[in-house]
């Protein structure tokens, strides 16, 4: 019995000493696992916390550009976009609301100045320059500024109306001539 007793507590001894090694060295590997599984879940919040950004960012970039994109759409005067063929490729509402009252088939066009092969020109040339026109659409006169933009290869037509004014000059011009 005593050799049996002397062999286990040789063998718990064993055990014990093994333990106070393998112990230390057990909660070592523990701490390690959930470092690397703290890595990796700060790791994945990273890369959330990057994608929410970029979501935030990209709403903001298209909030920009309805922003921007309403001030030709709710300006009160037409605007019109020519490309570098001729073909208008951009109304605003106000331009449409000119031509529906018109009644006038292909009504844009005549927002088109009579020389725009020459304006047209300047944009084939690549030269960023202004015209100033006057043209008649339906009875109303209209004074556009004519934008030539070769980074985009188009025209930009702002239009005013200016019949009323011309109306005025028209009859102060008459009204100099009768009492001359």
């Amino acid at each position: 019995f005593q050799a049996s007793r002397r062999h286990l507590t040789s063998l718990l001894k064993t055990v014990v000493t093994t333990m106070t090694l393998i112990w230390p060295l057990a909660i070592v590997l523990i701490g390690m696992v959930y470092l690397v599984g703290a890595n990796e879940r700060s790791k994945d919040l990273g890369v959330l916390r990057a994608l929410a950004a970029e979501i935030a960012e990209r709403e903001k970039a298209e909030e920009r550009i309805r922003h921007l994109s309403s001030f030709p759409e709710l300006n009160p005067n037409p605007v019109l976009e020519v490309d570098a063929t001729g073909t208008i490729k951009y109304c605003n509402a106000a331009a449409t609301a000119v031509f529906a009252h018109s009644g006038v088939d292909d009504g844009y066009r005549a927002f088109l100045p009579a020389d725009l092969s020459v304006i047209l020109l300047a944009l084939a040339q690549n030269k960023e320059t202004k015209f100033q026109r006057e043209v008649q659409v339906d009875g109303a006169i209209f004074s556009e500024t004519i934008q030539v933009l070769p980074t985009f290869n188009a025209l930009r037509i702002y239009a005013f109306e200016i019949t009323r004014a011309k109306q005025a000059q028209e009859a102060l011009h008459e009204s100099e001539e009768k009492y001359r």
